[in-house]
């Protein structure tokens, strides 16, 4: 959760990151009690390492090429 608190200062694909990584963890804990909830942390979990993949090329892409992609610009919510 502190991760996802210094990201308000960032950019929205780190933002939704880090927003769907503490809900993966906090499925995951729920997934000891229950295996359909386990089995949401994993959709969960696939959603969040897809948008890791594209905040990582969205990154590049601004760095590189000089052109952004969506949810790259910065915001300032805190």
């Amino acid at each position: 959760m502190l991760f996802f608190v210094v990201t308000l200062r960032k950019n929205v694909s780190l933002q939704v990151v880090f927003s769907s990584l503490f809900v993966t963890f906090f499925l995951l804990a729920g997934g000891v009690h229950n295996a359909h909830v386990n089995t949401a942390a994993g959709y969960v979990g696939f959603a969040c390492g897809a948008s890791a993949i594209y905040a990582a090329f969205a990154q590049l892409y601004k760095d590189e090429l000089g052109f952004e992609l969506p949810g790259v610009k910065p915001v300032r919510f805190i």
